[in-house]
C-alpha cells in the first residue's frame, strides 16, 4: 500500500511543465492589493473561502502591539475590501485554528486553536455569512 501512495504524492509534487507556460503564467503571478480597510497585522489566523457568499473569511490569530495577543475578530473580504464583521455570537479568541468550507451545509467550519492562557480548544463553530454558531457535541 505504501508504494502507490508515494506514487500519488510524487505526482502531486511535480512542478508544472513548461508546455503552455504562456497560458499558465497568469496563475503563477501574485498581485499586491491595497484595500482601503484591512485587518490589523497578524499571524496564525484561520482563513477560508466561503463559496456560499463568495467571500473570504478570516478569524482570530495573534497580533497586537507585542504580536502575541490572541485575537477574536472576524473579517470578510469581498474581493475588493476587507470589512469587519459584527456577529451576534463569536468563538473565543483563537490562534492557529483550522477553517474549511462545508459544501453540504454551505457554511464555514472553524475547529480548535490555541486559546488565551495557553489552553487548546476542541470547539467547532460554523459561520453562516452573518454569525458564528457553536456546534453541539454529537449525542451518544
Amino acid at each position: 500500500m505504501v508504494a502507490p501512495l508515494l506514487a500519488v504524492v510524487s505526482l502531486l509534487l511535480v512542478p508544472p511543465s513548461t508546455a503552455g507556460a504562456a497560458e499558465s503564467s497568469a496563475l503563477l503571478t501574485w498581485t499586491k492589493l491595497a484595500p482601503g480597510t484591512a485587518p490589523t497585522p497578524r499571524a496564525d489566523a484561520a482563513m477560508a473561502f466561503d463559496a456560499a457568499t463568495n467571500t473570504t473569511v478570516l478569524f482570530g490569530g495573534t497580533g497586537g502591539a507585542s504580536g502575541t495577543s490572541i485575537l477574536g475578530d472576524t473579517w470578510v473580504y469581498d474581493g475588493t475590501t476587507w470589512n469587519p464583521a459584527t456577529p451576534a455570537t463569536s468563538p473565543p479568541p483563537l490562534a492557529s485554528a483550522s477553517m474549511a468550507y462545508d459544501p453540504v451545509a454551505h457554511t464555514l467550519l472553524l475547529f480548535g486553536g490555541r486559546q488565551t492562557g495557553g489552553g487548546v480548544s476542541g470547539q467547532t463553530w460554523s459561520w453562516d455569512g452573518t454569525t458564528w454558531t457553536q456546534a453541539s457535541a454529537p449525542q451518544a
